[in-house]
């Protein structure tokens, strides 16, 4: 019985009200409403924000951006490290003379 959770919804009350999710049921079209209603909330903040706040968004949007650009660079920088200081280890340690 889908009030157990059998049927996959983990016994949500929204989900499982009537004992049977599946398509054609009631409360799924219930479900897929609210969901649509919450995504078009979504998209009108959206929009709100962008007229209030959209030039500040956009310029933290190039800051973070530069920010991963100089952390990938940086890393690569070290891996390359890494790998020189490896090869070098290696040439010390790795084949003993016989």
């Amino acid at each position: 019985m889908c009030e157990s959770g059998a049927c996959g919804c983990r016994g949500y009350e929204m989900q499982c009200r009537s004992g049977y999710c599946g398509p054609g049921n009631v409360d799924y079209a219930y479900i897929l409403g609210y969901w649509a209603k919450k995504e078009l909330l979504k998209e009108k903040v959206k929009k709100r924000l962008e007229g209030k706040y959209g030039k500040k968004l956009d310029d933290l949007a190039d800051a973070i951006v530069d920010l991963m650009k100089e952390k990938s660079k940086g890393e690569d920088e070290e891996a390359k490290r890494m790998e020189e200081l490896d090869d070098k280890m290696a040439s010390v340690f790795g084949e003993e003379e016989e």
